[in-house]
């Protein structure tokens, strides 16, 4: 079933987590990510514990193999290993909801890091790019760049709680387009049409490939992909099927989309490693261990509760950018990305 979770902006707020708190020099913080597949799950997984090492934090840190039986396990173990506070990127935001209610049995603050935990109130706090900035962003690039014709949507896993907000929010940019018809959509408009199960770029190349097998008439120009590794495959799709006048959207500014975006087969990346950003995550979730105060800048509702976020800005990559951005987060090698 669908869900919409609205977040909802406001000016900083400071809340305490109100639990038995722990002296700083004790703080073990443990670290749940849902996978390592994509680019940016390693990056983030390798950043925050080099910062936590730096600062002399301990942190217990795993990665499930897209497997939210594996997570919940893996969390159960940090918690007999005595961790003081969880920073996690749940792998399906319903089914997590059983660590936020054993985290909160055993006194430990929930942090949840790019996806929430949906459906119970043991959610302390959410980190992330504000996901429905993120989707606009992609949907008013292809409304400023499309040429007219026709538009194939994709969507993230249903299970990742981000999804909808990207799609959401694209859709509410492309809207004038779609009115106006100079961009028609193929091959499904509603989210649950689009969703691309666990992320696989090789079913959202079937997907694209079928699409356009069923549309031979019509002249794609435009593709909405949610993130790099979905672009990816349905640049694949669209190189088979000799479309190359068009313009695709992506997320995670991948190595292989940068590559991407300086021969022209991708249009556009949301940048989304930005180290500061991860050591606010682990900064929070000391914080929160120690019982002090946190500033929020917002909220994002779980379907329970209004979580109290620290929301970022997204920032689009380009061909024209993409070595400056890099640069500017210190994450610019030659030997990777070429000039």
């Amino acid at each position: 079933m669908r869900k919409t979770l609205l977040v909802l902006l406001a000016l900083v707020f400071v809340f305490p987590f109100a639990s038995a708190a722990v002296s700083a020099e004790n703080v073990v913080v443990g670290l749940a990510l849902p996978t390592l597949r994509e680019a940016s799950w390693q990056f983030a997984f390798d950043v925050m514990q080099e910062y936590a090492k730096s600062k002399g934090i301990p942190m217990v840190a795993q990665a499930a193999d897209a497997d939210q039986a594996q997570q919940t396990s893996q969390v159960e173990n940090m918690l007999t290993q005595g961790i003081n506070a969880l920073i996690i990127g749940p792998q399906d935001g319903d089914a997590a909801a059983v660590i936020g209610d054993k985290c909160k049995e055993e006194g430990v603050p929930v942090i949840c890091y790019d996806r929430i935990i949906t459906n119970t109130p043991n959610v302390d706090y959410y980190v992330a790019i504000n996901p429905r900035k993120l989707g606009e962003l992609q949907g008013q690039f292809l409304a400023d760049h499309a040429k007219p014709g026709a538009v194939m949507l994709f969507a993230g896993a249903a299970d990742d709680s981000n999804s909808i907000h990207y799609f959401d929010g694209a859709i509410s940019k492309m809207e004038p387009r779609l009115k106006d018809g100079s961009l028609k959509i193929i091959g499904g408009e509603t989210f649950e049409q689009c969703v691309i199960p666990d992320w696989l770029p090789e079913i959202a190349q079937a997907r694209a490939e079928n699409i356009l097998a069923a549309n031979p008439d019509a002249k794609v120009t435009a593709v909405l992909s949610p993130n790099d590794g979905l672009a990816g495959g349905i640049i694949e799709a669209l190189k088979a099927n000799g479309v190359t006048d068009y313009v695709i959207t992506g997320q995670d500014a991948e190595v292989a989309a940068i590559q991407r975006l300086k021969t022209g087969e991708q249009s556009m990346t949301i940048f989304v490693s930005d180290k500061g950003d991860l050591h606010t995550m682990v900064d929070i979730a000391v914080q929160a261990a120690k019982g002090e105060k946190v500033a929020t800048n917002g909220f994002l509702n779980n379907g329970v509760k209004d979580v109290p976020a620290f929301l970022t800005d997204p920032i689009i990559m380009t061909k024209d950018n993409w070595k400056s951005l890099l640069e500017a987060n210190d994450l610019y090698d030659r030997a990777i990305y070429g000039d």
